[in-house]
């Protein structure tokens, strides 16, 4: 009966709203196959701080496609997304597990939970969870966000560790961290600011190494 249900669903919700390529515009889907082979992964490690060993990032910003589907996710809240992100990210990752072998546990990025509320999800959460099946890693989201904060999209780096300083806390219902070396994940990087606030939490909760990795930079 649900089978039945659900296939009703799908047929009526294509036939309202069809979705495009975001690239070459062919309908029935968001990144056709033939655009997606031309998408050109690119890592880079990001620079290193006091509390982070660098950040692993995919994707470029700058590459029109990568840019609209991370939007269409981020902010226009279409949660099936996560499916494509999910079979970009293995296709790349599961043939990189050497360079995260160091790594124990893979941690989102959190959201607060009025922002939660109001997108219906954590981009983040699905990113690190992907990333944790590719390098065969455990996930758990070992941060909280207490502090509501404004859209950092427009800050410089300066106005985005004010806005972010004190957000983050360690979720004290998990068990010590001490000596672990912890693996962060974001959507975007863009000045490094958000992922490296958490890293500062989770270095001051025990955390040995902390890392990150995210989709795309800015």
């Amino acid at each position: 009966m649900w089978g039945e249900l659900k296939n009703i669903y799908i047929f009526m919700k294509d036939g309202l709203f069809p979705i495009f390529c975001v690239s070459c515009k062919k309908e029935g889907t968001f990144l056709c196959e033939d655009c997606e082979k031309k998408i050109i992964v690119n890592p880079k490690w990001q620079k290193k701080s006091k509390d982070i060993s660098g950040v692993y990032t995919l994707y470029s910003y700058k590459e029109e496609c990568i840019k609209t589907l991370v939007e269409l996710f981020k902010y226009k809240h279409i949660e099936e997304l996560h499916f494509l992100f999910h079979k970009l990210l293995l296709s790349h990752l599961v043939h990189k597990k050497e360079l995260f072998l160091h790594y124990y546990y893979i941690v989102p990025v959190p959201l607060h939970k009025r922002r939660y509320n109001e997108r219906g999800f954590n981009q983040a959460e699905y990113f690190a969870k992907s990333i944790a099946v590719a390098l065969n890693k455990e996930y758990f989201p070992l941060l909280e966000r207490k502090k509501y904060t404004k859209q950092q999209v427009k800050m410089e780096r300066k106005k985005r560790l004010h806005n972010l300083e004190n957000a983050f806390v360690f979720n004290r219902e998990f068990d010590t961290i001490q000596g672990k070396n912890i693996l962060l994940v974001d959507d975007v990087y863009t000045t490094g600011a958000t992922i490296e606030e958490c890293a500062k939490v989770l270095k001051d909760a025990g955390a040995n190494i902390v890392g990150g990795i995210t989709f795309a930079r800015g």
